[in-house]
């Protein structure tokens, strides 16, 4: 960050300027980024599936914003998750909240799928998982 504002002519010792770098950095640890930290994971409760639903649980338009790996620029989409629950599932919110999860990190979008699919795999133990 520090070479980036020295390349686009600002003053580095200007009281404004001098602590960019490092305020930026942590924004980037704290906020943007803060999906590469697994201890932040959302906790999930699954519930026993007691009646037998055996349709496709779906939660459309799902906000979410991430990072492209290849030049950290930002980019905004809408997911569509569902699953056909295998014994066990879990809130509607929950979706939602892995989706953001995985999103907070620098990847493409088909990172971002594969992603949040093996994550909902592991915790619903079942493969039948549409992002």
């Amino acid at each position: 960050m520090r070479t980036i504002i020295e390349v686009l002519g600002l003053d580095t010792t200007d009281d404004s300027i001098k602590d960019t770098a490092a305020r930026v950095g942590k924004m980037y640890v704290d906020e943007l980024c803060a999906g590469m930290d697994y201890e932040r994971f959302p906790a999930v409760t699954r519930f026993d599936n007691k009646m037998g639903y055996n349709q496709m649980v779906l939660q459309k338009d799902i906000t979410f914003h991430s990072m492209c790996e290849h030049h950290f620029v930002n980019f905004h989409g809408l997911a569509q998750v569902g699953y056909i629950p295998n014994g066990k599932v879990v809130g509607l919110s929950k979706l939602n909240r892995i989706v953001n999860f995985f999103a907070r990190r620098p990847q493409v979008q088909e990172g971002l799928n594969e992603q949040i699919f093996y994550a909902l795999e592991y915790i619903l133990d079942t493969s039948d998982i549409a992002v």
